[in-house]
């Protein structure tokens, strides 16, 4: 039942089957859409619970967030360690993330979901147990029921990039792995002048991929926000 290698044994965790009541099937309490205590979770199977991830990685060892085999992505560790601890296989889970990142980019809120026919009743067992099976480049930040309306990526309402450049001649060892080097002197008040134009909505057909499926309902995003800040970098002595 794998999804990929982990390299850690599997531990169990403690969990309810499922609960009713007259108006529906029971979850617990929590914020941005989830569920709460009476509402209906799900639509079209009355067994199916939705749970809500927030995940936190460091991708220099992951090939991005999508599922592959080999290299190892960080969907197919996470979905590893939630098989390990619920016995369920991946389609089962149907594990979803909220974006696709690359091979090497980090991650500090990146949400999920999955889908179980059994309810925890006790999340921070889960909360720990992921942890617990997890590499150490890997955490489970925040785990919560929500309605099985619930998407990762289609109920997103922002989302937050950061793009880091490392400016000087000699890159800093302790930020190679988390920077992009540029040698050359950058002039940061023309760069916030380019960033203007990137606010407001524009349409990203071109960078769509359409082996893929062609072209989504609507291909238009709106930027809300394109800072150039420059940073500060303090030296321990």
């Amino acid at each position: 039942m794998a999804w990929c290698s982990a390299g850690n044994r599997p531990i169990s965790i403690p969990f309810a089957m499922p609960l009713h009541s007259p108006n529906g099937n029971i979850c617990t309490a929590a914020e941005n859409g989830a569920a709460t205590i009476g509402e209906k979770c799900c639509h079209d199977y009355d067994d199916r619970w939705r749970w809500k991830l927030v995940l936190a990685y460091n991708g220099t060892k992951y090939a991005g967030w999508q599922y592959q085999i080999k290299p190892a992505t960080v969907q197919c560790i996470v979905g590893d360690a939630l098989t390990k601890i619920t016995k369920l296989g991946r389609k089962e889970l149907g594990l979803v993330g909220a974006s696709r990142t690359d091979a090497g980019v980090h991650a500090w809120g990146q949400v999920a979901h999955f889908t179980t026919p059994f309810f925890f009743d006790q999340l921070e067992s889960l909360h720990a147990g992921l942890n617990g099976v997890l590499p150490p480049d890997i955490r489970v930040r925040e785990v919560a029921a929500v309605k099985t309306d619930f998407h990762a990526r289609y109920s997103a309402l922002k989302k937050t990039y950061h793009y880091k450049i490392y400016n000087d001649a000699i890159m800093d060892p302790f930020q190679n792995l988390y920077a992009y080097h540029f040698a050359h002197k950058l002039n940061i008040d023309v760069m916030r002048q380019a960033a203007k134009y990137f606010i407001g909505q524009h349409d990203f057909s071109a960078f769509i991929t359409m082996s893929r499926g062609g072209l989504p309902t609507d291909p238009r995003r709106e930027i809300f926000r394109f800072d150039v800040v420059k940073m500060v970098t303090f030296y321990l002595t």
